[in-house]
């Protein structure tokens, strides 16, 4: 589902392969650092969750570097209660990016509104 206050170039990344391997195929959330986007692994066909850091923080000064150190320390995580890291790294035109599992579920905010 889409909102009106989603910025345009979200939409650019829908459509897009990334890396030869990530399919993109809808964006599920967004907020003030990025993007979250549902996307297929092509090499083992399955879904994932792509997480983006927005283009315009990139060279923004230790935005990216701690996005990329994010990925980094939450792959060597190995517990059953975090998200498993499958890849990270930045494509050729410069966008940063989280590849992870994709679990299946109700949101918190859906959670909070069915307890009203």
């Amino acid at each position: 589902m889409r909102h009106a206050s989603i910025v345009s170039w979200s939409d650019d990344v829908v459509g897009r392969v990334i890396q030869g391997r990530f399919e993109v195929k809808e964006l599920i959330g967004h907020g003030g650092f990025g993007s979250v986007y549902l996307a297929r692994q092509t090499s083992v066909d399955r879904l994932v969750v792509l997480k983006t850091l927005r283009p315009e923080l990139v060279g923004k000064g230790n935005v990216a570097r701690r996005f990329l150190l994010e990925a980094k320390a939450t792959s060597r995580l190995t517990n059953p209660h975090t998200v498993t890291i499958f890849d990270y790294g930045e494509t050729d035109d410069g966008l940063l990016f989280i590849a992870m599992e994709y679990l299946r579920g109700r949101t918190l905010l859906a959670k909070i509104e069915e307890e009203k």
